[in-house]
């Protein structure tokens, strides 16, 4: 049998993958259930735990902005006023602290060179908490009150943005299939919108 090119990258790709997972456990001394690999979604043939320049794991994760075009011209794509953008964080076997450092990436906004992406939190936001419920595949975020404040734009629909933004973000990770986010202990409120229930992918009918 003959492998085209691609396939023989895919192969690599599914080699490298598989000896990371082997390996992880001994490395960090995590239980092997543990390690967030499932990282779900489209990875683009990457592998979800890497290495960087210092030898260090990391997880790649995505990040859910604005889309500049879809909320320019109120029209929603894909992933409705929201596209990803990949970064890499420190690895940890939390799944909690993993989801906080990816939140608070997603506070800090889009890279300068990022131009086609609109920050969806006010960079003031602090991020209180996250608890994650294994049994109801539910994740309840807690910002303080500044996440309500400068919306990202004014002409695709704020409120949907930032829902899909968090939802998107946040449900990528194992064990979470809806998202909560509160505003200081209550529901976030916005515009007429009023997170009262857990939100998830389907929510936005997309």
């Amino acid at each position: 049998m003959k492998f085209n090119s691609r396939e023989i990258n895919r192969l690599l790709i599914v080699l490298v993958t598989v000896s990371s997972l082997i390996l992880v456990p001994f490395a960090t001394g995590c239980d092997e259930e543990d390690i967030p690999t499932d990282l779900t979604h489209e990875y683009d043939d990457e592998p979800v735990i890497q290495t960087n320049d210092e030898d260090e794991l990391t997880l790649r994760v995505k990040l859910f902005f604005g889309d500049k075009e879809a909320m320019e011209e109120n029209e929603p794509g894909e992933y409705g006023y929201v596209a990803p953008v990949f970064r890499s964080i420190e690895f940890t076997c939390e799944k909690e602290e993993a989801m906080e450092t990816t939140l608070n990436e997603l506070i800090q906004g889009p890279n300068s060179d990022e131009e086609d992406f609109i920050k969806t939190v006010d960079k003031e936001t602090e991020l209180i908490s996250v608890e994650i419920d294994k049994n109801e595949e539910l994740a309840t975020v807690d910002f303080s009150e500044e996440v309500i404040n400068n919306p990202p734009s004014d002409n695709s629909p704020a409120g949907t943005t930032f829902q899909e933004s968090m939802v998107f973000t946040i449900t990528q990770f194992p064990s979470v299939d809806k998202v909560q986010v509160n505003v200081e202990g209550s529901p976030w409120a916005y515009d007429g919108s009023i997170w009262d229930s857990p939100m998830s992918r389907e929510s936005f009918g997309y």
